[in-house]
């Protein structure tokens, strides 16, 4: 599909009670926790266009906000297996990097794919929203062998717990692997995949910078939470 249309918000159930969002912050370590939020992609298309933190603030102002889906520098197009709306617009194997996918389903739950599930049953099992770019590195509560992509520099991950609050995460240059798994680890995460990272990395609440873009990037995928 071409198009799937403007972009909408879906619903996620997270279990418990908890303040909207929660800062975790510490160290060398972005973290913020939402608790059943609305969540929304800003691409809708292949073709989608890169916008700045400032633009995607001004369309959406009382929202945490991180960056997500890679692109290829070179052309300006989103990279990965996308989907939003519910409509696929971008399967697999369309790229040579992006074989993982966190994927926000319609009934409020998460999941998170490899390449080898294809985009049918994906839809068939619900998805709404899907975010793609690096590696998985905890699936269903496991920690997964390293592929050497984490390094020491700047990442942002997507994540979930066993509530079901979804966690925004960016750890800062020379964090590194270890330790960037040994603070995942100790938040108890479920899934956790990584996200375009670099200077695509940034991240803002309410309008407020929390993590700024190391050379003020425009990117033309984020995730916005409400």
């Amino acid at each position: 599909m071409a198009n799937t249309g403007e972009a909408g918000w879906a619903n996620v159930k997270s279990q418990g009670y908890s303040d909207k969002f929660t800062d975790l912050s510490t160290g060398s370590f972005k973290i913020y926790k939402a608790h059943s939020p609305q969540i929304l992609k800003t691409a809708t298309s292949a073709d989608s266009p890169v916008m700045s933190m400032s633009e995607v603030v001004s369309k959406y102002p009382n929202s945490l906000i991180m960056n997500a889906s890679g692109f290829n520098m070179s052309t300006g197009k989103v990279t990965g297996f996308q989907i939003n709306n519910g409509k696929l617009f971008k399967d697999w194997n369309s790229d040579k990097r992006a074989k993982n996918a966190f994927v926000f389903n319609k009934d409020g739950s998460v999941k998170v794919y490899d390449s080898s599930t294809p985009a049918s049953k994906i839809l068939k099992n619900g998805a709404e929203t899907s975010f793609s770019f690096g590696s998985i590195l905890i699936k269903d509560g496991k920690s997964l062998p390293s592929d050497g992509t984490v390094n020491w520099e700047i990442h942002s991950f997507l994540g979930n717990d066993k509530n079901n609050n979804i966690y925004l995460i960016i750890s800062d240059t020379s964090t590194g692997y270890q330790a960037i798994m040994s603070e995942l680890q100790s938040l108890h995460l479920e899934n956790v995949i990584v996200m375009d990272g670099g200077g695509s990395s940034q991240m803002s609440l309410n309008g407020q910078m929390i993590y700024a873009s190391q050379d003020n990037r425009s990117v033309n995928d984020y995730i916005v939470l409400k």
